[in-house]
């Protein structure tokens, strides 16, 4: 019964029906504030209670966070005492008022005039109207007994959808009258802070209205007793609601009607924390406000993914314990409590040792997104950034996405197809063959080699041939260029069918060219039938020599052909068999290799995070890297064992060849010593044999870095 009557209230925002007892002894200061409810966490803290059973004991309890941006002061209003209460008898506003504080003068902004307080804000500029606004606040002085301050929310601070902000008259209270006034007046159109209202470990009361629940039963509203089934016309009723006579329906009896949306007001509410919000310290954006003495991670007071249906506290806030009234984002008003607190509970210092910040969506775990990182490693979508970024490159560059495909990828994103849910699915049924893009025009092979290399058989500068008839105008890929080279030095076999190439090393003879006769022209094609092609062993380095991205993992692929556009019909094969098929691709050939082209791609990844990652070291070492790497690989040094031990040196002959030295080195090696888990020695040794391997030809030419440079360059 104390709460009736249980109807909605008039107002949205809690209404101070009385504010705390003047005492003149103390400054002026505000007894009130407005905030706005994010969700609630839970904190654990040392109880401070000598005699009791808990003391210095740790104990967990649930906390409530409102966020309290800073306030504006925009106006005064005097009151004097009459013989029916108190009675406004001026008000003074503020020369300037924000549009937030003028929208909530008007119910539609957008189709007013928006031309409140035009007015009367010119009375700050004229001299006449100047001078009545001093000789109100005079009369304020000299009549009034209850001086209260018009302040208004900024709501503009928060991103919520209301733009409309909230305005509410608070007493000043302590000094005399003329203090408060000159108080309000020298705080005009200047924002409070919550900490300029509360302090820490003070007692305050919340005033707000209650969540909605519309109309209810009385068993729901009242919580009356359910009647036994099969009653008459319903059993969540009341059987009797009265006597006959008097003809009338008490008001203690329970009735169906509003629930929820109520005014209330709750007492004695403890502030354990008053916190900082977002801001800038050294031009640094610090967000450090929910550490410990005890709980030293640096987070913020949000949980992870925010507050459910709230979002995220970017303005100072205050904790308070226990639950409050109202649903989130409901405004709430904070006053200083009209009781003078005594109690040991009131008087209490509150030290807290954890601040929870996980996910209040569903069970969380992890306080921070790095905690959860660390612990559960990459996420797919981390690893489709790079990609999506490529994407994008590429189609700003009109460049085929295809050529950027990693181990990692989701190339089903890439290629804009929708992935099919709950199944195993093939990577390689989307990929083609894409056309070479290392044209002539863009490695200019004739000016790469040396004219003693082709013993005077080829004129590079006229392209005219030599006595065996070679022409070298037509020569558009690498396959056919050392094709024309063996076939110019070669001694004998110029008429069989198999054209060997001469200098291959001792590796064995690993395959050959093969000459297919289409119509009346003679095509040059590398026949990977044989364990090894020659022409991989002489012909010139490039990126696409190993690394191929238009390596084709096509066994599961079904292609349909139209006359404008070419698709791709996915079946569902899982990726490790896709990933297996393009090792198998690349096993065949180069079947003296110890290295998978997986294998390869990964070591390759660990460089690019060590040294673009980690390090921030130019992209032109880690291009510089792949390459010494890639050498040795073509030489058939590299194996599972030592692999990682050679591109942690070729890693490091690249940084020391790009002038990075001091610190920065001395860094570079103890990340190459923790990535890969090197020991210093063997990197330090293997590095001049990683130099005697390249033959000391460690400056290389800027065509087989650019390709690796370039594309690092796509993919960051």
């Amino acid at each position: 019964m104390g709460f009736t009557p249980k109807k909605r209230s008039k107002r949205h925002r809690g209404k101070v029906k009385a504010f705390p007892k003047d005492d003149p002894s103390k400054p002026v200061h505000l007894t009130a504030f407005l905030s706005y409810k994010a969700g609630m966490t839970h904190i654990v803290r040392e109880v401070d209670k000598p005699g009791s059973k808990v003391n210095k004991k740790e104990v967990v309890e649930a906390v409530t966070v409102l966020e309290t941006p800073p306030i504006v002061i925009v106006g005064l209003v005097g009151y004097i005492e009459t013989p029916k209460g108190m009675r406004a008898l001026k008000t003074v506003w503020a020369e300037h008022l924000s549009e937030e504080c003028k929208r909530r003068f008007y119910k539609n902004w957008y189709r007013s005039k928006k031309k409140a307080f035009n007015k009367y804000a010119k009375k700050w500029q004229d001299p006449v109207g100047r001078q009545d606004l001093e000789k109100d606040m005079a009369h304020i002085k000299k009549y009034c007994s209850v001086v209260r301050v018009l302040v208004h929310t900024q709501t503009r601070l928060m991103k919520k959808r209301q733009k409309k902000a909230h305005i509410m008259e608070i007493q000043l209270n302590g000094g005399t009258v003329p203090q408060k006034v000159d108080f309000a007046r020298e705080h005009f159109e200047k924002p409070v802070a919550i900490d300029q209202v509360f302090s820490q470990d003070e007692m305050i009361d919340v005033i707000g209205v209650t969540k909605g629940r519309g109309f209810k039963g009385v068993t729901s509203r009242w919580h009356t007793k359910k009647l036994p089934r099969k009653t008459h016309k319903g059993l969540r009723k009341v059987a009797c609601i009265g006597a006959w006579h008097p003809s009338r329906v008490q008001f203690t009896v329970a009735r169906a009607g509003q629930k929820g949306y109520h005014h209330r007001t709750e007492i004695n509410k403890k502030i354990y924390r008053l916190g900082k919000g977002y801001h800038t310290k050294d031009n640094k954006l610090v967000k450090n406000n929910a550490s410990t003495e005890y709980d030293t991670t640096e987070k913020s007071i949000n949980p992870m993914g925010g507050f459910p249906r709230y979002g995220e506290v970017r303005n100072d806030f205050v904790m308070l314990k226990g639950c409050v009234v109202g649903p989130k984002k409901r405004v709430l008003t904070l006053r200083k409590s009209l009781l003078t607190q005594t109690k040991r509970v009131a008087l209490e210092k509150i030290s807290l040792k954890f601040i929870d910040t996980s996910s209040k969506f569903g069970h969380g775990r992890f306080q921070t997104h790095a905690e959860k990182n660390a612990f559960m490693g990459p996420t797919k979508k981390d690893l489709e950034a790079p990609v999506k970024v490529a994407h994008q490159s590429s189609q700003q560059y009109n460049i085929d996405p295809r050529y950027y495909h990693s181990d990692q990828s989701d190339l089903f994103a890439l290629m804009g197809l929708e992935k099919p849910g709950s199944q195993d699915i093939s990577y390689g049924s989307i990929f083609l063959r894409p056309t070479s893009r290392f044209s002539s025009q863009q490695q200019n092979f004739p000016n790469q080699i040396s004219t003693s290399s082709f013993q005077n058989s080829v004129d590079l500068n006229t392209g005219n041939s030599n006595s065996n008839g070679i022409n070298i105008r037509g020569i558009r890929t690498y396959d056919e260029l050392n094709y024309y080279h063996g076939q110019a030095t070669a001694t004998t076999r110029s008429q069989s069918h198999y054209l060997p190439v001469i200098g291959f090393h001792s590796a064995g003879y690993c395959g050959c060219f093969k000459r297919k006769q289409i119509g009346d022209h003679s095509q040059q094609a590398i026949d990977y039938s044989s364990p090894m092609s020659p022409s991989i062993l002489n012909q010139p380095y490039h990126a696409n020599l190993l690394d191929d991205p238009d390596l084709v993992a096509g066994k599961h692929s079904t292609v349909l052909a139209f006359s404008s556009y070419i698709t791709s019909v996915i079946d569902h094969v899982k990726p490790t068999d896709m990933k297996k098929e393009l090792n198998e691709k690349f096993r065949e050939r180069y079947p003296n290799l110890k290295l998978t082209l997986s294998k390869l791609r990964s070591i390759k990844r660990e460089m690019y995070q060590i040294g673009r990652i980690e390090l921030h070291l130019d992209y032109l070492v880690i291009a510089q890297a792949y390459v010494y790497f890639e050498k040795l690989c073509l030489k058939h040094l590299i194996t599972k064992q030592n692999r990682k031990l050679c591109a942690g040196a070729s890693l490091l002959l690249s940084a020391k060849l790009n002038d990075i030295k001091g610190s920065d080195l001395k860094s570079l090696i103890e990340h190459i010593e923790a990535s890969f888990r090197l020991k210093r020695r063997d990197l330090i040794s293997m590095e001049f044999g990683t130099i005697v391997a390249l033959d000391f030809a460690l400056h290389l030419p800027p065509s087989e870095i650019l390709a690796h440079y370039e594309r690092l360059i796509v993919e960051a």
